[in-house]
Formats: C-alpha cells, sequence, structure tokens
C-alpha cells in the first residue's frame, strides 16, 4: 500500500499506464487527487483519459480544471 503521498500515487498511476492497466492508471491518479487537488494531478488524469475511445468530454473537464488551478 502507498503512503499518502500524492506524488506516490501519481508516479503509480504512470507505471499502471505504462503496464497498459488504464483502470488501476485512473484509481491511482483519483487517489492522487483526494490527497492534494492539485493540477499536476488533473493533468495526468486528463491525459489517461484522452487515450481512451469515448472519454474526450472527461479529458477536457480535467484538463480545464488542471488550467484553472495552474492559474491560481
Amino acid at each position: 500500500r502507498l503512503p499518502d503521498d500524492n506524488d506516490a500515487w501519481l508516479n503509480a498511476s504512470l507505471l499502471a499506464d505504462a503496464a497498459d492497466d488504464r483502470t488501476l492508471a485512473e484509481a491511482y491518479v483519483r487517489r492522487a487527487l483526494e490527497l492534494a487537488d492539485d493540477a499536476r494531478g488533473w493533468l495526468t488524469l486528463a491525459i489517461l483519459l484522452s487515450s481512451q475511445p469515448k472519454r474526450a468530454s472527461e479529458a477536457e473537464d480535467a484538463f480545464r480544471k488542471a488550467v484553472a488551478l495552474s492559474q491560481k
């Protein structure tokens, strides 16, 4: 089990995605976002979602949240 460190969860999501387990990767990104609602997490989620068919609107929402958080 990973610690309550959002960077660890984001890194785990990248590893899961590299292993072609997008379901697990998404769960890890969402866990990271629970710990820290930041632009990096939302951008990671947006990129992950944009690579999946039929999830374009969810990816767009995540990109918009990343941009909004980065402008604060």
